[in-house]
């Protein structure tokens, strides 16, 4: 079962125009925002260097409380990208709130290393506590992109 994304990222994310330097973007997201549906909040900031091949990072700081979750779902795939989260646990709740996935390049107890455009990854409920993640998202294109008009 897939979910789309940006029900989980919020539609209205409000992200500030980007900084261009030369081949350089820079976004910043301008508010916390929060979906109550799976009782998250988060923060994100994105880098993308955009030639002769894209490469962007993604930090995003995301804290689930009690009852928050993730579907099962496969996060959305542009042709010729590649993805890979890097996940690291800075707060785990005492119960739950567990990430799962079909395959994780890397598992350990405090960083997880999951491509989430291509297995199926959910987060359990968290039955107590709070979880805090920082994910470092790195996506790349496998060929070369145009340049922007």
């Amino acid at each position: 079962m897939q979910i789309e994304l940006l029900r989980f990222l919020h539609v209205e994310r409000k992200f500030g125009g980007p900084l261009r330097f030369g081949v350089i973007e820079f976004r910043f997201d301008t508010c916390w925002n929060e979906n109550p549906g799976y009782r998250a909040r988060y923060w994100r900031t994105e880098i993308c260097l955009r030639w002769p091949w894209r490469l962007k990072f993604r930090l995003d700081l995301t804290r689930y409380g009690e009852g928050g979750y993730l579907e099962p779902h496969l996060d959305p795939v542009y042709e010729g990208e590649r993805q890979y989260n890097c996940i690291f646990v800075l707060r785990a709740p005492e119960r739950g709130g567990e990430l799962l996935a079909e395959r994780f390049v890397y598992c350990g107890s405090r960083l997880k290393i999951i491509e989430p455009n291509l297995y199926l990854h959910e987060l359990t409920p968290v039955e107590k506590g709070e979880r805090i993640v920082l994910n470092l998202g790195i996506y790349f294109a496998v060929r070369r992109i145009p340049p922007r008009p």
